[in-house]
């Protein structure tokens, strides 16, 4: 393998393409707030394809508890900076043909990214949800794109979601996993952090971090111990970092 070779199979491992009965979904390396990675779908055949991010921007802020009331107009500034267009909350590139498709890949995926930034700054979200966002803001700043959300099964089979999985060196893996001050919420987090633990993952430490700026019942910190051992938001960046140094 010569060095252009070798060049191209780099970028070519950066994305990660899977086929759909309405078209071809290719996950980029543009980060969302929530930690997710930004996938865009491209519609089309031979000659003619149209790339869009089927209102991933809009589902990140409305997952998140936020509610946008005409999304077209509060972001058209933003995508028409990318020459796009947007409608009914949908980021889409103007029809293109296969030499300029990654270039437009690569637009709607960063358009759909500054879009959900944008819409997370300026959106009103639920307090609850509000705690697990500051978590992404935290881990994103210290370990950029080291850090992003999975599915990982745990030992009953069930498949969990982790917004926060902090990928190290040597196949090391942590995960840290947000709960809000809410009887669901902890039982949530509890059941999937013991399913995982007893999965027994080689290279996996799993952390549950809470808002110790909130007043909590020591039996609910007790509960949460059972799932994994439990970090203070206050300390969560000190800790985090002593962790992924080991």
């Amino acid at each position: 393998m010569n060095k252009v070779q070798a060049i191209q199979k780099a970028l070519s491992d950066m994305f990660v393409v899977s086929e759909r009965n309405d078209g071809v979904e290719v996950t980029t390396q543009c980060v969302y707030p929530s930690n997710a990675f930004a996938r865009v779908i491209v519609h089309g055949g031979v000659d003619t394809f149209v790339v869009s991010d089927e209102g991933g921007a809009l589902r990140e802020i409305e997952s998140a508890g936020g509610i946008v009331v005409k999304p077209d107009k509060v972001l058209s500034p933003i995508v028409q900076r990318f020459g796009l267009q947007i409608a009914n909350g949908t980021i889409s590139a103007p029809p293109c043909g296969f030499a300029n498709l990654g270039l437009a890949i690569a637009l709607v995926a960063n358009a759909s990214k500054s879009s959900a930034e944008w819409l997370f700054e300026h959106t009103k979200i639920r307090p609850t949800e509000n705690f697990k966002f500051e978590i992404a803001k935290l881990l994103r700043r210290d370990f950029h794109q080291s850090v992003r959300s999975d599915t990982l099964v745990g030992h009953s089979n069930k498949p969990h979601k982790f917004d926060n999985i902090i990928f190290l060196s040597g196949s090391r893996r942590l995960v840290i996993d947000p709960v809000v001050n809410d009887r669901s919420s902890i039982n949530a987090r509890v059941v999937a952090n013991m399913d995982l633990r007893a999965a027994e993952y080689e290279g996996l430490e799993q952390r549950i971090v809470f808002d110790d700026r909130q007043d909590w019942k020591i039996e609910d910190l007790n509960l949460l111990q059972v799932g994994a051992p439990v970090i203070k938001y206050s300390r969560a960046e000190e800790v985090i970092k002593r962790l992924a140094s080991v």
